[in-house]
């Protein structure tokens, strides 16, 4: 679609883009004035026809572990269309014009949640990893003696900065966590419509091993409180034991705890009988928007060595198509032009693969990769592929 004009939000804009988000998301304007102020105007992009804005979108400047690393990415949030623009296909050509600043700035990674899934598709995206909600009885939680030797303690402001550490130290960890930015903290601390409590447990150096963040809600008359985790983590055994005693001593006055997690959680792994749940509620999209970054930036397991070649088309960013050798070596790799090309795939299909969510011949199976030619692949060649892209099972517990 031609004549949209892209470009970054200016103050004339604010009051057409509040009126027309309030509409996409059935919400007061004032709240979105409110969320656009807490992510900076300096991220917020709107697409115009004849000088009017027609869609708007919110770019989330963050980080994502895979391999013990954090790989730069953008987060796309608020993504809206003022109803007498959409069907015109205007939201597509945003989100592509976006892709291509992001590649611009030399970004290798985009991330979001898609409402709809042919959109986000069509310009590089795909399923990539799990966003689970996980409940549990408060008394199916073992009981800590004195929180594993730590010092518990309510989380202060100044905390924050430790707090982080701890996180960082468990997202490393991990395949699609987060590496949060400030505005990705604040919601966790700042809940909207509800009062929120944190706690820390600290060693004898003041460090966090343990930390949590929740809020409370009565079940009517009756004396049960249902806790929400908004954020819980720990870096050590000890860290994960003390925050499992501290929530099996809120029982008196709860019957259960739900939090947001990955498809695996070390919360769920301390618990020693059936009847919690882990329920799937939604999947996060991945988009390689620099190919050779993305691949030379993230971690690879240093016992690991191997090449895989690959043959990648996009019609969007003209240096990820062709054909490229990434090569695995003590930990790192490296990715140059040339080589075989004997697993052939759409930009799409590398994004599951890169994260770990599928293996080289689940994608096959499914027809987002397959051999020169659309030939079946070698066998070693996919083996290959999924043994050095193997890791943990990708999930996140924001919702972004």
């Amino acid at each position: 679609m031609s004549g949209i004009e892209y470009r970054p939000i200016l103050d004339t804009d604010t009051e057409a883009v509040g009126k027309m988000l309030a509409t996409s998301f059935t919400c007061k304007v004032e709240e979105v004035s409110d969320w656009h102020e807490r992510v900076g105007l300096e991220n917020i992009r709107v697409a115009l026809i004849d000088r009017q804005p027609a869609a708007a979108l919110v770019l989330i400047r963050m980080g994502m572990w895979f391999g013990g690393r954090s790989v730069p990415a953008v987060g796309i949030q608020g993504v809206g269309t003022a109803p007498e623009f959409r069907s015109r296909g205007v939201c597509r050509e945003m989100m592509r014009a976006t892709i291509r600043e992001a590649h611009a700035d030399g970004v290798p990674l985009s991330a979001l949640y898609a409402a709809t899934f042919p959109l986000y598709r069509s310009v590089g995206y795909e399923f990539a990893g799990g966003w689970f909600k996980a409940e549990a009885p408060l008394n199916l939680f073992p009981r800590s003696k004195n929180y594993e030797g730590l010092h518990l303690r309510r989380m202060k402001e100044e905390d924050h900065p430790i707090v982080a550490e701890c996180y960082t130290k468990r997202a490393q960890a991990c395949a699609g966590m987060l590496d949060r930015n400030n505005v990705l903290w604040q919601r966790i601390y700042r809940q909207r419509n509800k009062e929120v409590e944190g706690w820390v447990l600290v060693n004898d150096d003041q460090q966090v091993e343990g930390y949590l963040v929740y809020s409370a809600e009565r079940h009517g008359n009756d004396l049960g409180v249902a806790y929400t985790l908004h954020d819980i983590g720990a870096c050590t055994p000890r860290g994960w034991g003390g925050l499992g005693g501290f929530l099996r001593s809120l029982y008196s006055m709860g019957g259960e705890v739900s939090w947001h997690c990955g498809p695996s959680d070390p919360l769920l792994n301390m618990l020693p009988e059936r009847g919690f749940s882990l329920v799937w509620e939604e999947d996060w999209m991945l988009r390689i928007v620099n190919l050779e970054s993305a691949l030379s930036s993230r971690g690879w397991s240093p016992t690991l060595n191997g090449e895989v070649h690959l043959d990648i088309s996009d019609d969007l960013i003209e240096s990820n198509n062709g054909r490229f050798v990434l090569a695995v070596s003590s930990g790192q790799a490296t990715v140059k032009a040339g080589g075989d090309g004997c697993l052939c795939m759409g930009i799409n299909g590398l994004a599951p693969l890169y994260s770990g969510r599928h293996s080289a011949e689940e994608l096959e199976m499914s027809g987002l990769l397959s051999g020169a030619n659309h030939a079946a692949a070698d066998a070693d060649a996919l083996a290959e592929a999924t043994s050095l892209f193997a890791g943990p099972a990708p999930g996140m517990p924001d919702m972004f």
